[in-house]
C-alpha cells in the first residue's frame, strides 16, 4: 500500500496522510528528546484517527512537561527552546505563547542558539541581547526568561537570564501620556463619532482593549455605577475569541463615574436591536451596527488614529489610554493600591515601578508634611 500524499492539519506536530487503497490516517510527531545515554529519539505514531492522534501527542508532551523523558548536558540552548515552546503552547495556547515564540526565533541565527545549555551564563545572554535591535530586546527576555525559568531545578542550578544585563540599546524611550487638557480635548472630537462610548469606557477605566470589547451588559451595575471585567476579547489561533481575563486580579470590579453611566445607558438605547449573528455576541455592549461585536482589529486602531488627528493631539496607542488613566489619576492624588485594582495588576509594587516617574514632588510633600508634623518653631538651639 502506498502513501498517496501527506499534508499539514491545523493542529502542530499532526500530519493527514492518505494512502492508495483509500484509506486515511493521521501521524503525529512529538518533540524529540535524548536519553540516558545520550541517544536521540523522534518519536511519531501513526493513528486511526485524528482524535487518536491528538491524544497520543499529548500524553508525550505531558512526559516532557513531568520530566518523564529528560534531555542531558549535551543539550543546546536552541534545541532546549524548541522543546519549551512546543510543550507551552500546547498548556497554554493564546496570545503570549505566539509572542514567546516570536521573541526565540530572534535567537535563531545568533551563537547563544548553539550554546550547550548547561553551560550557558549571563554573560552570554547579554551579547546575545546586544546583538539584537533594541526594540525586539524586551519581548525577546521576556519568552527566554519564561523559557529558562522552567529549566530550574530540573536542567540549570539558576536562570542566567535574571542576570543579564540588557544594555544601554534597551533604554525604555519615555512613553507618551497626554495631558488632562489634551484628554479632554480627544474627547471632545470624539464626541461626534459614533463608537464615542467605547472611547470614553477605555479613558474612564483603564482596562484594556481586549477586557472593553469583552464587555456584555449584566457586567455593568447602572445603579451602583460599576463594571466589573471577566472577559477579554482577543485574537486565539487566528481567529477572535472572548474568554475569561488570565489572573484573579485581572478579575476585577472598577468604580466609574455618573457621565460614564450615562453615556452608557444612552448607547444601550440607541444600539441596533438586530437579531445576533451568534450566542457569543447576544448581550454584547460593543456592536456594530450589525449586531457583531467590535473586535480588536486594525480597522478599530485606523479609526482611533483618526481622531487623534483630527483633535490634533500627542499620537499614542488604544492600549495607551490605559497609561493616560493610570498616569492622571495618580496625579490627581489616587492611591496606588487603588489605580492597580483599576487596572488589574499583579500587585502594587508593580503598578509604582511602572508610574513613579508621574510623581515627582512626592518626596517634596513627604518632607514638607514632616515638618508640618514636627511644627514651625524650633525646639532646639545650638548654644551660643
Amino acid at each position: 500500500m502506498k502513501r498517496i500524499s501527506k499534508s499539514r492539519t491545523k493542529y502542530e506536530g499532526i500530519s493527514k496522510i492518505v494512502w492508495s487503497s483509500g484509506k486515511t490516517t493521521y501521524e503525529a510527531r512529538a518533540p524529540w528528546w535524548i536519553d540516558s545515554t545520550g541517544k536521540r529519539h523522534d518519536p511519531s505514531k501513526n493513528c486511526a484517527t485524528l482524535t487518536d492522534a491528538r491524544t497520543w501527542r499529548n500524553e508525550q508532551l505531558g512526559e516532557r512537561t513531568r520530566g518523564v523523558k529528560r534531555p542531558t548536558g549535551r543539550l543546546t540552548l536552541g534545541d532546549y527552546l524548541e522543546e519549551w515552546i512546543e510543550t507551552y503552547s500546547v498548556r497554554s495556547p493564546g496570545n503570549t505563547a505566539a509572542r514567546y515564540r516570536h521573541g526565540i526565533e530572534k535567537l535563531r541565527p545568533l551563537p547563544i542558539w548553539h550554546a550547550r545549555l548547561a553551560d550557558l551564563a549571563s554573560e552570554d545572554v547579554t551579547k546575545a541581547y546586544d546583538a539584537l535591535r533594541p526594540k525586539e530586546v524586551s519581548y525577546t527576555h521576556d519568552a527566554l526568561h519564561r523559557a529558562l525559568r522552567d529549566a530550574v531545578p530540573r536542567l540549570l542550578a539558576r536562570n542566567p537570564a535574571t542576570g543579564a544585563m540588557r544594555g544601554r540599546k534597551h533604554q525604555r524611550s519615555e512613553r507618551v501620556v497626554w495631558t488632562e487638557e489634551e484628554y479632554r480635548t480627544f474627547l471632545a472630537t470624539a464626541a461626534d463619532d459614533e463608537l464615542f462610548p467605547l472611547w470614553l469606557t477605555l479613558g474612564q477605566t483603564g482596562a484594556r482593549r481586549g477586557e472593553v470589547l469583552g464587555l456584555d451588559w449584566p457586567d455593568i451595575d447602572f445603579d451602583g455605577a460599576q463594571i466589573t471585567i471577566r472577559r477579554q476579547y482577543t485574537p486565539s489561533e487566528g481567529q477572535l475569541v472572548v474568554k475569561d481575563v488570565k489572573t484573579s486580579r485581572g478579575w476585577r470590579t472598577i468604580e466609574v463615574d455618573a457621565g460614564l453611566i450615562d453615556v452608557l445607558r444612552t448607547w444601550r438605547k440607541q444600539q441596533p436591536k438586530a437579531l445576533r449573528p451568534s450566542e457569543r455576541d447576544r448581550f454584547a455592549v460593543f456592536t456594530y451596527r450589525d449586531g457583531t461585536r467590535i473586535g480588536p482589529t486594525s480597522a478599530l486602531n485606523d479609526r482611533f488614529d483618526d481622531l487623534i488627528a483630527a483633535a490634533e493631539v500627542r499620537r499614542l496607542t488604544i492600549h495607551d489610554m490605559r497609561h493616560v488613566h493610570a498616569t492622571l489619576a495618580l496625579r490627581r492624588g489616587v492611591p496606588v493600591h487603588v489605580v492597580s485594582k483599576r487596572l488589574g495588576h499583579a500587585s502594587e509594587g508593580f503598578t509604582l515601578q511602572q508610574y513613579a516617574h508621574v510623581l515627582p514632588d512626592q518626596g517634596r510633600l513627604a518632607a514638607e508634611a514632616a515638618g508640618a508634623i514636627a511644627g514651625v518653631l524650633p525646639l532646639w538651639r545650638l548654644a551660643e
